[in-house]
């Protein structure tokens, strides 16, 4: 699955420039207009209201009144990480910016310096991936806002011991259930479910719209629709049973 990536930038034909570059190397580039043309603060709430960006490139000084500072202090009220691109360096203005804790912060130059620009990128994708080889970095709480964020503490589930995912009800937040000293446990990670079904193993398949079920940790079937596990069940949505049952056949039949 590409990496969606928004582009806040108020120069039509730097945007452009950037959106090719990243295209080109396998991005998946979103934003307000057709093209994917995003210029100020409402038109970057109004996609990310929509659609969840893996990253926002973010130049400060935007179209209309509010700028990119103040978006970023709204991206991070959603979980969303974002890179600076901007051409304004004085120290003011990277003061007032490094308070609202992107991941990096780039000069913007004229043409872009196409081989920084998706180092940089790709460096702060993959320090943000929580997917190891043996499991997820996950966060023991929620925080005080009931969200996950990147100060709480984490711990590396093991895939084997991951029994199902869960929507948690908040924006880009997911439960990861588990079960320690035979008790049920859950751990909560910044991610769509989205993004965890197509990066876990193939033992986990998505068996609703908001559950992730390992296939290992399933107990039986209740009426042909519903999966036990340990201590939960769950039902199989109407879009996702045909496919569930064929895998639930294929998998137990090995």
């Amino acid at each position: 699955m590409k990496q969606k990536i928004l582009i806040v930038e108020d120069e039509a034909i730097l945007f452009l420039e950037i959106k090719d570059l990243l295209e080109e190397n396998g991005y998946d580039v979103i934003g307000y207009a057709e093209n994917g043309y995003t210029k100020s603060y409402d038109e970057a709430l109004s996609v990310i209201q929509k659609e969840t960006p893996d990253m926002v490139l973010l130049d400060i000084v935007l179209k209309g009144v509010l700028n990119g500072i103040q978006l970023a202090e709204k991206l991070n009220t959603y979980n969303i990480p974002f890179i600076y691109l901007s051409a304004n360096s004085d120290s003011t203005t990277l003061s007032e910016a490094q308070k609202t804790n992107p991941n990096t912060f780039l000069i913007k130059s004229k043409p872009v310096d196409e081989k920084q620009l998706l180092v940089t990128l790709q460096m702060a994708l993959t320090k943000l991936s929580p997917i190891q080889k043996t499991g997820v970095w996950v966060q023991k709480d929620y925080g005080t806002q009931g969200m996950a964020t990147d100060k709480n503490e984490k711990v590396l589930l093991r895939f084997e011991d991951i029994h199902y995912l869960a929507s948690s009800g908040k924006k880009n937040n997911i439960l990861f259930g588990t079960v320690n000293n035979n008790k049920p446990v859950e751990y909560v990670l910044r991610k769509t479910l989205d993004f965890m079904e197509y990066n876990l193993p193939d033992n986990f398949i998505r068996v609703h719209e908001s559950f992730i079920v390992n296939l290992n940790k399933i107990k039986g079937r209740k009426n042909g629709k519903i999966l036990t596990t340990e201590f939960k069940e769950f039902k199989m949505g109407v879009s996702y049973e045909a496919k569930t049952k064929k895998v639930l056949d294929d998998y137990f039949l090995k």
